[in-house]
């Protein structure tokens, strides 16, 4: 099985990467060739940039790797274990969870609707309610992301888990 890996591409780049391998591969014999999950990348990343610019953020993300690889061994720890807990790996993190199969754009979009309990003025998520994944992905300094996901046991049930860096949510800063 050969295995591609975007290193240092931005969605436009990610994106052509993948077509480019789609349409050398398409009319092959070789099914060993797996382009994995490209286009659920480049979809997450346009989102998550979308969202960026919704609120004035115009520094975008763009796919690495190494973050990816920190984010898939923390989705696999994590649906090994059933536990959902942040790891320490010194990276903004989000965690999304699903009884279904989800994709990466899913748990992006999850994390926006958080949105509505975020109150720039204070700075603060109001009514008690969750903020701080969505404030992940618009906060203003954070230039990559890398994502991993993976199946809750046998179940149908997906853990999706994203690095973001340099790492957004410090305290007494604003995202944007």
């Amino acid at each position: 099985m050969v295995t591609i890996f975007f290193v240092g591409c931005g969605t436009e780049e990610l994106a052509n990467l993948a077509i480019d391998q789609y349409n050398k591969n398409k009319d092959s014999d070789d099914s060993s060739v797996i382009i994995p999950e490209a286009d659920d990348i480049a979809a997450m990343i346009q989102r998550n940039n979308e969202i960026r610019g919704a609120v004035g953020v115009l520094v975008p993300l763009s796919w690495n790797t190494a973050l990816a690889f920190s984010a898939q061994s923390h989705a696999d720890t994590l649906a090994a274990s059933g536990k959902l807990e942040h790891s320490q790996s010194g990276y903004g993190e989000n965690i999304y969870t699903s009884f279904e199969q989800a994709s990466y754009s899913d748990a992006v979009n999850a994390w926006f609707e958080e949105n509505v309990y975020y109150d720039y003025e204070s700075n603060s998520c109001i009514g008690g309610q969750e903020c701080k994944y969505y404030t992940q992905l618009v906060w203003e300094a954070t230039t990559e992301v890398g994502c991993g996901k993976a199946s809750i046991g046998n179940q149908n049930s997906t853990v999706v888990v994203c690095h973001y860096n340099p790492p957004g949510n410090i305290e007494g800063e604003l995202p944007y």
